[in-house]
């Protein structure tokens, strides 16, 4: 599909290929419509009627910057974990307090 408004045909951080576009049928008032493109890596930008510009909806997980915050994030998580088997509560409720990471 060929979209009017975004011109990128592929991740500007990785290089992932297009694997999904759409475009509204409906005009704004402003005569523009609502474009998406999404790419392999997750990463999804869109032109948006409204400001009349394209946006980033969703990063690219391979970028540089989702790499560095991952990596602290999981510094954070290590050390976190480290305080709470050095505490002196009991097993149970350390289990519990780790097991609730992944919905962190």
């Amino acid at each position: 599909m060929e979209l009017k408004y975004i011109k990128e045909n592929s991740c500007s951080e990785c290089g992932a290929m297009i694997v999904r576009e759409s475009r509204n049928p409906h005009s704004h008032c402003n005569g523009t419509t609502r474009e998406t493109r999404t790419f392999a890596c997750g990463r999804v930008v869109s032109y948006s009627p409204n400001f009349e510009r394209v946006e980033v909806d969703t990063v690219c997980p391979n970028s540089d910057k989702m790499k560095r915050r991952e990596k602290l994030r999981c510094s954070l998580i290590e050390k976190l974990t480290d305080i709470v088997e050095k505490s002196k509560v009991d097993a149970d409720f350390k289990r519990k307090i780790i097991s609730h990471w992944d919905y962190i």
